[in-house]
């Protein structure tokens, strides 16, 4: 039965994820990626052989709470579709904040994780992850970063960094430190990380857009100050990378290839790839050489060979960011957007020696033109894709509510059952099998503003608990039922099946006498209008 039922679990109506997946494996859209058996920079994974898993997803959350139901939803996604494709799923703990994070929270996630029939090891990989297990490597792409003008150390306040962002209908504004020499920002960065600097008194910022009409790319900040310890690393750094900053370069080292997310960072999703592809020449070393020498080829080839290249740097000029080298050649490739004929030998090698020249800061723009014009993800980078977050009537999934209910003493804990968390779930009698249900029965879509209404979660585990549990008879609020006229001394037992549907399981023995209990509510002095006495 049990077989069946999970077989059953298992058809998986499609949806658009499977159908990226599938086109993607279709397209070798990530092939071939090495996987040296942990994650590291593809100078590492080189050294092992051609990943076997066709895909590599991750279940990414913070240690700074209790999972709840939503979040069981991006686990079934995530470790399902893993399953599914005969890939892998890594259990990863952002943990890039030290002031919130506690091994609590960690103990009680990998229990849940569990607990819905979850694993992130098996016979060959254990896949169990932590941010700051690329601490070094994360430090070490922020110094790269500084160094090719992308990214600075900004001393101003966080209210100034804050007015100065602008809004949905006016532009930033640059900091007054934003030009500031590299040195000057290496030097200050490094003094960040010696704790020669307050907390609060400076972060290191990228360089991105101040007029991007996504907020979100207005040179957000990717380091700060924070003198706490953390939770894994003790006090061995005093600056922490940002969380949205941290996340992509995660998923490059774990060889991640679709990171799966909510809504809610589709915004992010810009900037997700900034900092990917901003990260390829230390993150993706072997790879980066192959580029070098893809350019070394095209400066000495034709016109009509070096044509698509160039074609696909006018296409993709918007991936150009704001360094001064890239700023010259946006400007020719704005020109010969605005007239094609400007495309020639001249103008088409000079694209690609101007690229050639320094590749480190055109990673962006190079990571597009390759893939259309030599292979697809020519860096094998991770993709991010958004789907919709649970929504559930009456119950709330802010995880900022629920600890303020814990920390106001309002719930008896994480795991009270009043709690839509997965441990009060399980404490209210909710079963692993019901929950993987109701994930499969919500299915996922990029619809935002709909709503699941909580009917089906308990229709879940009532279909589930149908199948698989033996019928008993109980009575709540009992109150003696004495029959007048049946024999005292008179006792009828009969058999019933312990399942209806299921009579291989047996029965048993139901007496019937004189005296029954019954259920308080069953019975009235006075029946309600409608209802004859029984006489």
């Amino acid at each position: 039965m049990t077989e069946n039922k999970e077989k059953a679990q298992s058809s998986h109506i499609t949806n658009f994820l499977r159908n990226i997946i599938n086109e993607d494996l279709k397209q070798g859209v990530n092939d071939p990626r090495h996987w040296c058996g942990h994650p590291g920079t593809y100078t590492e994974q080189m050294e092992g052989p051609i990943d076997e898993a066709k895909v590599r997803l991750r279940f990414p959350p913070e240690p700074n709470g209790y999972l709840h139901i939503g979040h069981a939803k991006s686990i079934c996604l995530n470790f399902g579709l893993a399953k599914d494709y005969a890939g892998r799923c890594h259990m990863r703990f952002d943990d890039t904040n030290p002031v919130k994070e506690d091994q609590e929270y960690v103990d009680s996630i990998l229990g849940s994780v569990n607990w819905l029939g979850f694993d992130w090891k098996d016979a060959k990989e254990t896949n169990f992850y932590f941010a700051s297990d690329y601490f070094d490597n994360m430090y070490e792409i922020a110094e790269h970063m500084i160094k090719n003008g992308l990214a600075y150390v900004d001393e101003q306040t966080a209210e100034q960094i804050k007015e100065n962002r602008g809004t949905l209908h006016t532009p930033g504004v640059d900091s007054p430190f934003r030009d500031r020499p590299a040195e000057e920002s290496l030097r200050l960065f490094r003094e960040m990380r010696e704790g020669k600097h307050p907390e609060g008194s400076m972060v290191l910022r990228s360089k991105v857009d101040m007029s991007s009409r996504n907020i979100n790319l207005r040179d957000p900040a990717i380091y700060r100050i924070r003198f706490a310890e953390h939770h894994r690393t003790g006090d061995k750094w005093c600056i922490y990378p940002m969380y949205t900053f941290a996340h992509p370069l995660e998923d490059v080292l774990e060889n991640i290839t679709h990171s799966i997310c909510t809504l809610e960072f589709e915004d992010q999703r810009a900037f997700y790839n900034w900092a990917t592809e901003r990260s390829v020449p230390i993150t993706r070393a072997p790879l980066f050489e192959k580029a070098k020498a893809v350019l070394a080829d095209l400066q000495k080839k034709s016109f009509e060979e070096i044509k698509p290249f160039a074609e696909a740097a006018v296409k993709f000029k918007w991936k150009l960011g704001q360094t001064e080298t890239e700023r010259e050649l946006a400007s020719l490739l704005a020109d010969i957007k605005a007239n094609p004929e400007n495309l020639n030998d001249a103008s088409a090698h000079a694209i690609v020696n101007a690229v050639a020249a320094k590749p480190e800061v055109f990673t962006p723009l190079l990571q597009d033109v390759l893939s259309a014009t030599v292979k697809p993800n020519f860096f094998l980078l991770p993709h991010q894709y958004e789907f919709n977050r649970l929504n559930l009537t009456y119950v709330v999934m802010s995880k900022r509510k629920l600890i303020a209910l814990v920390k106001e003493g309002l719930v008896d804990g994480w795991d009270d059952p009043r709690m839509p968390t997965l441990v009060g779930l399980r404490r209210r009698g909710y079963s692993p099998e019901a929950m993987r249900l109701f994930c499969d029965r919500v299915g996922v879509s990029k619809q935002t503003g709909s709503w699941i209404d909580y009917s089906v979660l308990e229709g879940s585990l009532r279909d589930v608990l149908d199948a698989e549990a033996d019928r008993r008879i109980a009575v709540q609020d009992p109150i003696k039922l004495i029959i007048d006229n049946y024999p005292e001394d008179q006792i009828e037992e009969f058999e019933s099946p312990n399942h209806p549907q299921h009579l291989e399981r047996g029965s048993r023995k139901l007496s019937f006498g004189k005296e029954l209990w019954i259920e308080r509510s069953d019975f009235a002095e006075e029946p309600p209008k409608g209802y004859r006495r029984l006489t």
